[in-house]
């Protein structure tokens, strides 16, 4: 996906990955807070049921399960998240989906 940025970018990418997999879920596992930073740490988990875009264009629908760690980082101030960095095996993400 790449970077983006504002919350416009960040919706879309979130609308485009709930079209993949629809049933999606985040199970958060743990949560640390250091001053002005959290990281979440947990497992998105769901069905490839809807197509996914891709660079090369829609990767369409496998119906394989899909459970997949991830690490959130936020930084926050102010009452407002600054800056949010989400990592994720993206090749994994693409096994557990049987793209080849």
């Amino acid at each position: 996906m790449g970077t983006v940025h504002g919350l416009a970018p960040f919706r879309e990418y979130l609308r485009g990955l709930k079209r993949a997999v629809p049933d999606a879920r985040a199970l958060i596992e743990q949560v640390h807070e250091a001053g002005e930073t959290v990281i979440v740490e947990g497992r998105f988990v769901g069905t490839h049921t809807g197509p996914l875009e891709g660079p090369g264009g829609d990767i369409p629908p496998t119906g394989a399960s899909i459970d997949l760690r991830f690490a959130d980082v936020s930084r926050v101030g102010d009452g407002k998240i600054r800056s949010y960095h989400t990592y994720y095996d993206q090749l994994g993400l693409l096994a557990q989906m049987g793209v080849k």
